[in-house]
């Protein structure tokens, strides 16, 4: 094999013929369609808001604006994506839970557009995918917290069915994190330290993984295709703390590095190379955005700024782990 052989987000080099069926079937070295675009949704500023902005994650820089959502101001989303589409779902309002799915045709900018309901009302679940799924995992309905798993076909739009259940119903701001075929959530506001897995071809309940090494929840998740990430969060004192798990290989989480500072109810996203944590609060309600090298441990680095402060707001990308 050459030396420049092409790797999974470089189509570049010199290519072995005879390698080629081999890894496109396996996803060994075969390049996908990997996109390099982050979104963040809604959130408190401290008031509600409806405001979408964007970056392009490769270059540090501040966040763009990129549209608002489509019903109305939002929080605790959660956000999943294809390589084209990106999906907000649920959140509260000033006065409601929601069950509105939102869907942005991730290329372009401009406004959300109605995509159909969840199975019931729900703001801050943990939410994962690939290129055909959008799954929701637990949450809350403003009176309880939920178990409930569910989950839409990104590229048609309509209502959310019933995947399965978390094994508890305390799941609520947690981080979801996915490879192509499995998704996972860490953490919780109960607050617990939790980390539980589905396959998301397939429907049924969560599977217990292994356990973060704090109980914490409010915390950001960003993935590759083979490492999941948690960041930051509360348990009830705001922490800056990073952990890592090998999404293959049931375990629990090891110590990644640190946030530049202590900060919770902040947003992920990420492609294959570098996740973004975003907003939050430290003393007070934060813009700031921050990176990571996904795959070399250490501590974030300053990226860039949102639109606006803001805390309780959604990230989803077109580059994250479970597109291939």
């Amino acid at each position: 094999m050459a030396d420049s052989y092409p790797d999974r987000t470089n189509a570049s080099g010199i290519w072995d013929v005879n390698e080629i069926s081999k890894n496109k079937a396996t996803g060994g070295n075969w390049p996908g369609n990997f996109g390099n675009r982050g979104m963040f949704g809604g959130g408190l500023t401290p008031s509600t808001v409806d405001t979408v902005d964007f970056i392009t994650i490769s270059t540090a820089g501040d966040a763009t604006d990129f549209g608002n959502l489509q019903t109305a101001d939002r929080y605790g989303c959660t956000g999943s994506a294809s390589t084209t589409r990106g999906l907000f779902c649920g959140g509260g309002t000033n006065s409601n839970i929601e069950d509105t799915i939102d869907y942005f045709t991730i290329a372009s900018t401009g406004n959300g557009t109605d995509f159909g309901n969840l199975t019931g009302i729900n703001r801050s679940a943990g939410a994962f995918g690939n290129q055909t799924r959008c799954i929701n995992a637990g949450g809350s309905n403003n009176d309880d917290y939920l178990n409930v798993i569910d989950y839409v076909t990104i590229a048609n739009t309509g209502n959310a069915t019933d995947f399965g259940d978390l094994s508890a119903t305390n799941d609520a701001g947690s981080s979801g994190v996915n490879s192509p075929t499995r998704g996972i959530v860490m953490g919780g506001i109960s607050f617990n330290n939790r980390i539980e897995f589905v396959e998301i071809v397939s429907t049924g309940n969560s599977i217990d993984f292994g356990d973060l090494s704090t109980t914490r929840g409010n915390v950001a998740g960003m993935s590759s295709s083979t490492r999941g990430i948690c960041g930051g969060g509360r348990n009830p004192t705001f922490t800056d703390t990073i952990e890592y798990i090998t999404i293959a290989a049931l375990g629990n989480a090891a110590d990644f590095g640190n946030l530049t500072a202590a900060r919770c109810y902040v947003a992920g996203c990420n492609n294959l190379q570098r996740g973004i944590i975003a907003g939050g609060k430290e003393s007070d309600v934060v813009n700031i955005l921050e990176f990571i090298t996904i795959a070399s441990a250490g501590n974030s680095a300053d990226f860039g700024d949102l639109t606006e402060a803001r805390r309780y707001l959604s990230g989803l990308s077109n580059g994250h782990g479970g597109l291939n």
